[in-house]
């Protein structure tokens, strides 16, 4: 993931509204209104894991 994708990524998700989501390399992220965390992570359409911040939304993205 390049540095423009990820300032891409993450200015996407700080506006985004539920329901919304961006993909990269068979990972998803959707953003989401639940108790643990905001955006909800899929990998190959399998549920993952919940995170809080845009940032832990693009490095799961990122496979890091």
């Amino acid at each position: 993931m390049t540095n423009k994708e990820w300032n891409k990524g993450i200015e996407y998700l700080q506006s985004a509204d539920e329901g919304m989501w961006v993909e990269h390399n068979g990972r998803t992220v959707i953003v989401g209104n639940m108790t643990a965390g905001r955006f909800e992570c899929y990998e190959d359409h399998e549920f993952i894991t919940v995170v809080e911040t845009e940032a832990e939304a693009m490095v799961f993205l990122a496979g890091y």
